[in-house]
């Protein structure tokens, strides 16, 4: 699913949406603003029971967008080391079928991709 387009037909009052790095040093933006979308982010990154232990912890609810957004933090350190240790192609692979939006961001420093 393409991200801006996403984005833009929402309002963002609530959920879950964060730029990770990649292993390959790309940068992706995901996000996830309804039930379905961060149900198919848990699965894919395999964090269900994870997530659902910190919603018994917490006192949370993470199908209600509020609550996606009151721990967006606590998400975020879950998710990072997921991203760090794919390529983009590798998130393609796994995202690819879900309901999941995600963009790859564009480099805007300057540098050459390949100079890396």
């Amino acid at each position: 699913m393409e991200l801006a387009p996403f984005l833009a037909d929402q309002q963002l009052d609530g959920g879950f949406a964060r730029e990770f790095t990649t292993a390959d040093g790309e940068r992706v933006m995901v996000a996830a603003l309804t039930r379905q979308q961060f149900a198919d982010l848990a699965k894919t990154t395999r964090l269900v029971q994870t997530f659902a232990f910190l919603e018994r912890v917490l006192h949370a609810d993470f199908s209600a967008t509020d609550d996606l957004y009151a721990y967006r933090g606590t998400i975020a350190a879950l998710l990072v080391p997921w991203f760090a240790r794919r390529t983009v192609a590798e998130l393609t692979a796994a995202l690819t079928g879900t309901s999941v939006p995600w963009a790859r961001l564009p480099d805007l420093s300057g540098r050459s991709r390949s100079g890396r």
